[in-house]
């Protein structure tokens, strides 16, 4: 079982940090254009966001691997921010996303490392709230899906990072299941499942692109 685990979550960790890769190409679209027209930096303030969360939960659970591939994440996602903050011209606003995001991470940090003592209750309010941005994040696609359904088109999904996605999901889910934390598994599963159903929309509606 043990092999099992570090196995599935060294095979995680790969496949997430690739996953996380693809911010690398949109830094190399901003710099080519020399702005950010067009490019949100809500992804990246949101990728900061979940990997300090899971970074802490690795740290507290003491689980290696949990904070290894949050570690990368983080120095991945801060990277892209600076990277798009170098290149915006709307700086003031960027500023107060970076400003809530930091007083907001200071908090989590404060309350699970000071305020409360207890380290299960730390893991459960550190589960709970990786479990909710999990799960608002995954969901955000539902609205793609159901435009691809109206369209009856898939030209618009891009059909590498979804299957990317999907592996990154079951992967976790699997080591979830493995580690028996249900903090881990249940958002995964359901990334997995909203993925799968992206997939499958390539099924029913080719793209021309494929």
């Amino acid at each position: 079982m043990e092999t099992a685990k570090v196995v599935v979550g060294n095979l995680a960790t790969v496949f997430t940090i690739i996953n996380y890769a693809s911010g690398i190409q949109i830094c190399r679209n901003i710099y080519a254009k020399g702005n950010t027209i067009d490019v949100s930096p809500l992804p990246f303030l949101a990728g900061i966001l979940t990997t300090f969360i899971w970074l802490q939960y690795g740290v507290k659970k003491e689980d290696t691997i949990l904070m290894w591939v949050n570690s990368i994440g983080l120095l991945l996602q801060l990277s892209f921010l600076i990277c798009f903050h170098l290149h915006t011209k709307l700086k003031r606003p960027l500023h107060l996303k970076m400003f809530t995001l930091a007083a907001i991470l200071a908090a989590i940090f404060c309350e699970v490392n000071y305020v409360v003592k207890n380290k299960d209750t730390s893991l459960n309010i550190l589960g709970f709230i990786g479990c909710a941005a999990a799960l608002f994040f995954f969901s955000s696609p539902l609205a793609t899906v159901a435009q691809v359904v109206r369209s009856q088109s898939t030209e618009s999904l891009p059909f590498p990072l979804i299957l990317s996605a999907f592996l990154v999901s079951s992967l976790w889910t699997l080591y979830g299941v493995l580690c028996d934390d249900v903090f881990i598994y249940v958002p995964n599963f359901m990334g997995a499942l909203i993925t799968s159903c992206q997939l499958a929309l390539f099924l029913i509606y080719p793209s021309a692109s494929l």
